[in-house]
């Protein structure tokens, strides 16, 4: 008798489908950490046989491919170059979900269940490259079940919160904004056309307005919807190949097909938005004359769209100008490898907090967008102003700050592990280390619903007496000035704003996770209180500095402060304090320089098989 298999990622759904239980003999199987969890229910990982060592492997994998594919693109003069690169990093949660469908899985007779959320803007998260997967297979069922998902909102912090840590920059930039889009003229100097803001780009921005540009808003177009999208055969045929040679070995062979041809479908529609996005982005940006100077302005989008943005804005001679929006790539070795996807690929110019990025993506050999380092943004050092205004005391003094985000069917697989994974390291910490401490903690999780069910990672922290958890989706830096201790762990933007903030910093690096790059393991060991999680005692070394008089994890911070105001200047704040100024001033002479954008991008156009960057 065959044994039906059930794959999925919600226990609403399980349960409104199987109302008495999944059928005798069923086998269950999961990603989702909640699911597995469940006690009604044995639910195993479909991901089980994919280890640390896999993901690093279909990483590897992937940065090869995008490197075949662009140095191809490159040779051939493909006008599409930077998306063909792309397209093995945004399909990466593609390749994951098929590495999970090993043959067994495949020839097997099975239903797999697609959460449907009650809300439409969430779905996305939820339903995945598997039902296009399996969609062609004759063995396997999918069923589309309603689920109900709550959580995420987003409270809005009071003003005076605001004003203290956003500062007065952000409301200024809010009224030139505003003021802007009801007057009917442009600014006396030029204009400034912003696609997506971050902090770094808010305050360059206003510099910008106080210089006499105007500040216009800028919206990608709308979504290209063909039933029969245009096939180019030269950009599937060099995507096909790479992703043969480099994706494939690591997918068994019937998911390898199938990942394929999603994957290939995938690719044919984000040439056709390209194309069309060219097109309309050359209508709304006329030829450069006579015209006042034009900059445009941006956080990255990995789209299509935004390709075609930066190459119209090079043949207008446009500044297109990108910003920084947290310290990763250059201190994850693994992000940092992940050069098609770097803001210089697209941009002209590019603005990082650091010269640690600096170095990084000038090296690129995929980008020729220059690289500025103008250093952080005010909204860094108003954190540790807060700080030293006081915290209240009435809080819990120790806040665990946790950067345990699933991946799910969505990003990039730089975390290194599975989701279970996470989970199963959260959980150790919360009852191995926080619940065991003589002090509160206050437990802040990572904003970002990937699975529809209540986390248990979140449901474990609320298990222990001495644990509050703060779960709404509210930023970090609105809440950060109320702790006395914080604690984090793993290579995100999450520990620069923890570092900058001046508050006493336990960092617990956890192996495989998202790791620290060598060297700034190395800056970081002398400079915070530094636990490594892949020695045999780390929970009773972290236990043991968590537990000391608060008074004495000071001391031992303060001690660090020399080796630390290094670390941050070589990897997280290079600047003098006036980053939006610097850049602002920066953009303002690129603009006035249009005809040596515009010649640049020919030079480009019409170089075959060579890039401005060594390929070696």
């Amino acid at each position: 008798m065959t044994t039906l298999l059930i794959i999925t990622d919600s226990a609403q759904a399980l349960e409104r489908a199987y109302p008495d239980g999944p059928p005798k003999g069923a086998k269950l199987l999961t990603s989702a950490p909640a699911v597995l969890r469940d006690t009604r229910w044995e639910a195993r990982a479909v991901d089980e046989h994919i280890d640390g060592k896999a993901i690093a492997d279909l990483n590897e994998a992937t940065c090869a491919a995008s490197r075949q594919i662009y140095e191809e693109a490159l040779a051939a003069g493909h006008p599409a170059t930077q998306t063909l690169a792309r397209w093995p990093y945004l399909n990466h949660v593609l390749w994951l979900k098929a590495a999970t469908l090993r043959s067994d899985i495949w020839d097997s007779s099975g239903v797999l269940l697609v959460p449907v959320a009650d809300r439409h803007e969430l779905q996305w998260r939820f339903s995945g490259p598997l039902p296009e997967l399996l969609a062609e297979n004759s063995h396997w069922m999918i069923k589309e079940i309603p689920v109900q998902v709550s959580g995420e909102a987003y409270p809005k912090p009071g003003l005076l919160l605001r004003l203290r840590i956003a500062g007065w920059q952000v409301f200024g930039y809010q009224f030139f904004r505003t003021l802007w889009a009801r007057l009917p003229f442009g600014g006396p100097v030029g204009t400034a056309y912003i696609l997506r803001d971050v902090d770094l780009l808010r305050e360059t921005a206003l510099n910008l307005a106080f210089c006499g540009f105007a500040l216009r808003e800028l919206s990608l177009p709308g979504s290209v919807e063909s039933p029969e999208l245009a096939v180019d055969t030269q950009a599937e045929e060099i995507a096909t190949n790479a992703f043969d040679k480099h994706i494939a070995p690591r997918i068994d062979g019937p998911a390898a097909v199938a990942a394929r041809k999603v994957g290939i479908l995938a690719l044919r529609t984000d040439l056709a938005a390209w194309g069309s996005a060219r097109t309309y982005w050359r209508r709304i940006f006329p030829e450069q004359s006579k015209r006042k100077p034009v900059v445009v302005l941006s956080n990255a989008l990995m789209q299509s769209q935004v390709d075609a943005l930066g190459q119209v804005c090079a043949e207008r001679g446009y500044p297109f100008a990108m910003f920084q929006h947290g310290v990763t790539a250059e201190i994850s070795d693994c992000v940092g490898s992940y050069k098609a996807i770097a803001e210089n690929t697209i941009a002209s110019v590019y603005y990082v907090f650091n010269p640690a990025a600096q170095q990084l993506h000038s090296a690129n050999y995929m980008a020729d967008g220059e690289v500025v380092n103008v250093g952080l943004p005010q909204q860094y050092r108003s954190m540790a102003k807060a700080r030293q205004a006081g915290v209240v005391k009435t809080e819990p003094p120790i806040w665990y700050i946790s950067t345990a985000l699933y991946t799910g069917n969505v990003g990039l697989l730089h975390r290194g592990v599975t989701d279970d994974h996470i989970a199963r390291i959260e959980i150790e910490v919360i009852e191995n280390i926080l619940a065991k401490l003589p002090h509160r903690v206050l437990f802040k999780s990572y904003p970002g619903l990937k699975y529809s069910d209540p986390d248990p990672i979140l449901k474990a922290a609320r298990k222990q007496s001495n644990i509050t958890v703060e779960d709404r989706a509210i930023d970090l830096r609105y809440l950060m000035s109320r702790a006395q201790v914080l604690v984090t762990s793993n290579a995100t933007s999450t520990l620069g704003w923890c570092l900058v903030s001046q508050h006493p910093l336990i960092y617990i690096e956890q192996p495989g996770i998202t790791p620290l790059s060598p060297r700034v393991r190395e800056a970081l060991e002398s400079s915070v209180l530094f636990v490594d999680a892949g020695q045999p005692d780390y929970l009773a070394q972290a236990r043991e500095i968590l537990s000391l008089p608060l008074a004495e994890i000071e001391a031992l911070w303060q001690a660090r402060k020399n080796t630390r105001k290094q670390a941050i200047e070589d990897y997280f704040d290079g600047g003098n304090g006036n980053a939006g100024r610097t850049a602002a001033m920066d953009l303002i002479a690129r603009s006035r320089q249009p005809a040596q954008i515009a010649a640049h991008h020919a030079v480009d156009n019409t170089t075959s098989g060579t890039s401005s960057r060594e390929t070696t």
